[in-house]
């Protein structure tokens, strides 16, 4: 009983403002703990909470305050006092309860650490904006939990994800982390995906299997289908000679490391977003297709960079939305001569009968924020559009004939 009592009124008090640092009253009575206190119409229980409160009231932890008339028999208030006279440390003791404002300062400590040691920009940030929820809040930010071994080891793992410079099986990679291969997807990988998904989550990566992929992270390597002319030079000396009437080819991520590079017989490459879209493209002769997907991790920037060694002209086409000019970006990290193709104001005009709203405000301003940022110049008209029309337009919603392929080509 004496933990149950010293629980309660360490629950109350992390919630109240004391916690936060103002004054507070903490204490536990029958207008708020109603079932709590109706238990002491039995006699036992009564005579064991009485005892227990009793016994805290001696280590100076809490005071009783009687009802009327009821000393020593009816309690109105159990009082938490263990603050005032700076016995805390003791109080959470008794509760068998993880300190908070301990748990809260070491891992603000183990944030701010964690930001200056990552090699991601988006977790490092996410790091400091989780310090300053700290401070402001004096409660834990998801995916922590107030164990401090727990929450090294969290972050820890996090490092490693973000140095992760190989593609992996998420079991391999366990296995190297962990000493075990199911441990990370059975224990780890939920708040992994947490801590993820808060990261990005301006940066328009759809999925779980795609976050973990901007880490060379996957339950399986990554296809990379592709159609056209072109020649794989493998390291081992032989070369695939693959033509456009073969239909579509496949890579995966794990065999790039035992590729050379590709030699591109067409006049031009175009990527394509979506994967319906790619295999119902009726690509004509010339044009080299490659499957892109989404967001993509360091392996299959690994293709595109490959790719890019060619002599000839390139073209992304994806989403006219957020996500679909964030990849595109992406992808010209990788590909400096990228150019957007149906991606552009005339063709958010020609199909707006297909176009879906926006959302809410939140996506408005991540879009706007675009304008005029370094690398998103050539969607500036494109996206002003979109804000005043409120309107964005999936892949799948435009067609396209064999002249503006064809127009590619030239």
């Amino acid at each position: 009983m004496r933990k149950t009592i010293m629980d309660m009124l360490l629950a109350r008090y992390e919630k109240s403002g004391a916690f936060r640092g103002t004054r507070a009253r903490l204490y536990l009575d029958a207008s708020r703990d109603g079932e709590l206190f109706s238990k002491l119409e039995s006699y036992d229980f009564k005579d064991d909470f009485l005892r227990s409160a009793k016994s805290l009231e001696k280590e100076c932890l809490v005071r009783i305050e009687w009802l009327k008339g009821e000393e020593g028999n009816l309690p109105e208030r159990i009082r938490l006092t263990a603050l005032d006279n700076g016995l805390m440390d003791r109080a959470y003791e008794v509760a068998g309860r993880l300190d908070l404002a301990h748990s809260l300062d070491a891992l603000k400590q183990a944030l701010l650490s964690f930001s200056h040691s990552c090699t991601s920009v988006q977790l490092c940030d996410l790091a400091l904006a989780l310090v300053s929820y700290i401070d402001s809040r004096r409660s834990l930010p998801k995916p922590f939990n107030g164990n401090v071994e727990e929450d090294g080891k969290l972050l820890e793992l996090l490092l490693a994800i973000a140095a992760n410079d190989e593609e992996k099986g998420e079991r391999v990679f366990s296995s190297r982390f962990f000493g075990d291969s199911k441990t990370f997807e059975k224990q780890w990988k939920d708040r992994v995906l947490i801590f993820l998904r808060q990261a990005f989550r301006d940066e328009g990566v759809e999925g779980d299997e795609e976050l973990l992929s901007l880490f060379s992270l996957r339950r399986y390597p990554a296809i990379l289908p592709f159609r056209g002319n072109a020649r794989l030079v493998w390291k081992d000396g032989p070369v695939t000679q693959w033509r456009h009437c073969m239909g579509v080819g496949y890579l995966d991520t794990s065999s790039l490391d035992l590729l050379e590079g590709i030699e591109i017989d067409d006049a031009a490459v175009l990527s394509i977003e979506n994967k319906e879209t790619f295999y119902g493209l009726k690509a004509p002769e010339g044009l080299f297709v490659v499957y892109h997907g989404g967001f993509s991790g360091k392996a299959a920037r690994q293709w595109h960079r490959m790719l890019a060694s060619n002599r000839c002209r390139f073209f992304h086409w994806g989403d006219i939305d957020l996500g679909g000019m964030d990849i595109f970006v992406q992808l010209k990290g990788d590909i400096p001569a990228l150019e957007p193709f149906l991606m552009d104001v005339d063709t958010l005009e020609r199909y707006s009968d297909k176009a879906q709203k926006l959302g809410g405000e939140a996506y408005r301003d991540r879009l706007s924020s675009r304008q005029g940022k370094d690398g998103y110049e050539v969607f500036d008209n494109l996206v002003a559009r979109m804000l005043d029309g409120d309107r964005r337009l999936e892949q799948e919603n435009i067609s396209v004939d064999e002249a503006t392929l064809e127009a590619l080509l030239s």
